[in-house]
């Protein structure tokens, strides 16, 4: 645990180093409004210490009481934290969510409307018996080829082969669901990729809060977690 005078100095220093180690891809306007995010953590960070520092002058507990009372002091630090990381982290969440709806789009709209007004309808049901007939020949595949099938699906947009796939019953799965929505990703990422890029740097934004609250935290002894380490784009 560091000594009450080294806490604001280590914590100022590694927010500044994993503010300015944030990938130059992320737009101006988002690195500011983080860098306003953290700022309150040097300030709870200087109350913290210098209670710390002010009961331990004071002449007036043991050592025991001492580490209860900065128990205490950490535990009120920890509240204030989490005041300013739920705002940071809650609006960030929220932009990932609008991104990941602004993303996300049936594989073959038409169809699936379609089936939604009248799910007894002749293209619904051709669109049924085809796609049975799919998954019947897929598993007659080993599979190794049956993910080549998969994977040629998906690069060639082959909205049948792909509805048959990821439409199957959980009983009658052809593929992982980890598998089935790394390639929904992948696809949806492909048909949009500024919302794609924007989601990627909002992320980069929430693993940044993450650390630096956590490092706050381990620094004023709020918990034992192993603390980050500097923030590196890969």
């Amino acid at each position: 645990m560091d000594k009450p005078e080294d806490v604001v100095g280590n914590i100022k220093f590694y927010l500044d180093q994993t503010l300015g180690s944030l990938p130059e891809s992320l737009p101006e306007g988002m690195v500011k409004e983080a860098g306003a995010n953290i700022r309150p953590l040097v300030d709870i960070a200087k109350k913290f210490a210098d209670g710390v520092l002010r009961i331990s002058a004071s002449g007036r507990y043991t050592d025991e009481g001492l580490s209860e009372r900065r128990q205490e002091l950490a535990a009120e630090a920890d509240a204030s934290l989490r005041d300013f990381e739920e705002n940071a982290v809650r609006k960030v969440a929220e932009q990932i969510e609008e991104t990941e709806k602004e993303m996300t789009m049936p594989v073959d709209a038409a169809a699936l409307i379609e089936e939604r007004v009248d799910p007894w309808s002749y293209k619904a049901l051709l669109r049924h018996a085809k796609e049975a007939e799919i998954r019947a020949y897929l598993r007659t595949l080993d599979e190794i080829k049956r993910m080549a099938v998969y994977s040629s699906a998906c690069a060639d947009n082959d909205s049948f082969t792909i509805g048959a796939i990821e439409s199957a019953p959980a009983c009658m799965r052809l593929f992982p669901e980890d598998e089935i929505k790394k390639r929904q990703a992948t696809r949806r990422a492909r048909q949009h990729p500024e919302a794609a890029k924007r989601l990627e740097q909002l992320e980069t934004l929430r693993t940044f809060y993450t650390r630096s609250f956590g490092y706050a935290r381990g620094k004023m002894g709020v918990s034992a977690a192993r603390e980050p380490q500097i923030f590196s784009p890969k």
